[in-house]
């Protein structure tokens, strides 16, 4: 990706070459945040419904809400082959963006109706692992717009943290789960 005279300006041309199911994966790999599960995107490709971005030549967005489907892992080697997505050296089945702003750009294209269908359908993804990350489920299950699932796994990231000896940390997801 070329960057801009400003800091903040990313140059689209390298995202708007891609395919459409290529773009629709990197918008589903944006709500993981920075680093992913290249099955988790995959799960969101087939459950997630989201209104298609605006096309690129500036036409008007499409208002209806489409299911999308993923045809395979197609995506993965299309974005990383344009250097948008890197796979992580140390976790396999890891992805991870290349660059923030790009991840933000790409999140930017969600509706906030999207972005909370896509957080509860992530959260929900991810709650399969026994072993997820309590705080995790947390932020998306939140983000989600799912309160009485948000609360329970920022009570679970508290128990995790006191378990832990990190004392401040438990006691600021306790008051986050009193807080929703």
């Amino acid at each position: 990706l070329r960057q801009g005279g400003d800091r903040g300006r990313l140059s689209v041309e390298a995202i708007d070459g891609l395919s459409a199911h290529a773009r629709r994966a990197l918008r589903m790999a944006s709500i993981f945040g920075e680093r992913f599960r290249e099955e988790g995107v995959a799960h969101l490709l087939d459950v997630a419904r989201v209104a298609p971005a605006a096309p690129a030549s500036g036409d008007a967005p499409r208002t209806s809400t489409v299911r999308i489907s993923s045809p395979g892992l197609d995506w993965v080697a299309e974005l990383t082959a344009a250097e948008v997505l890197e796979r992580a050296k140390k976790a396999p089945g890891e992805l991870a963006f290349r660059h923030a702003l790009v991840r933000d750009a790409a999140y930017e294209t969600l509706t906030a109706d999207d972005r909370a269908e896509g957080h509860r359908v992530a959260a929900e993804w991810l709650a399969r692992d026994p072993d997820a990350e309590p705080s995790a489920l947390a932020i998306h299950f939140e983000k989600g717009d799912d309160v009485v699932r948000a609360r329970a796994a920022y009570i679970a990231a508290a128990a995790r943290a006191i378990l832990a000896h990190d004392l401040a940390q438990g006691r600021r997801f306790a008051d986050k789960a009193v807080a929703l």
